[in-house]
């Protein structure tokens, strides 16, 4: 019948667009880690503010969850505060030595600090106005690209977000507890 041949090309077409678009992200996820695998992430000694203290305590751990999340657009539902004070938990009891290093970029400094408090963040949560840690270290636009795990000397270990992604998290913690 015309109705099913019709049928069974709209799916091969379907399937065929979907290998593709699925070879495409592959390829430029390789791509992206071929650039980026070992490459040390800058980070400024210090913010010149309140929070120098604790800058300067994360920055010394052994191994660092960093993560850059820009704001524009949805604010609340783009950091995932309860996920990350969650992972912060799990993390902390794997090893003391290792940290997040938790980067917002935003103009708003007050708003981030209401959502921050409203939510009790525990962790290492830094504020960058003028998106020099975005800039100095030309992170991707995508929010794939700007989450790594580093080891002391800021180095890129591993690649990936551990709180959208269990495998990643598992290859995270294997890391960091030297398993």
């Amino acid at each position: 019948e015309p109705a099913m041949q019709i049928h069974y090309i709209l799916i091969s077409m379907c399937l065929i667009f979907f290998s593709a678009c699925q070879n495409r992200r592959e390829k430029e996820i390789k791509q992206f880690i071929a650039s980026w695998e070992g490459k040390e992430i800058i980070l400024p000694s210090s913010w010149q503010n309140v929070q120098d203290s604790l800058w300067e305590a994360a920055i010394q751990k052994q191994f660092k969850i960093f993560t850059y999340v820009d704001t524009n657009g949805c604010t609340e539902c783009q950091l995932k505060l309860y996920d990350w004070e969650i992972l912060h938990k799990k993390l902390d009891s794997l090893n003391k030595n290792a940290t997040i290093l938790y980067i917002v970029h935003n103009k708003f400094p007050q708003y981030i600090e209401s959502i921050k408090k409203r939510n009790n963040i525990t962790f290492p949560f830094f504020i960058d106005e003028e998106n020099k840690i975005g800039k100095i270290n030309h992170l991707s636009s995508k929010l794939l690209y700007r989450t790594f795990l580093l080891d002391s000397m800021n180095k890129i270990i591993l690649f990936g977000n551990p709180i959208q992604n269990e495998q990643i998290w598992n290859l995270y913690k294997q890391t960091i507890t030297n398993k």
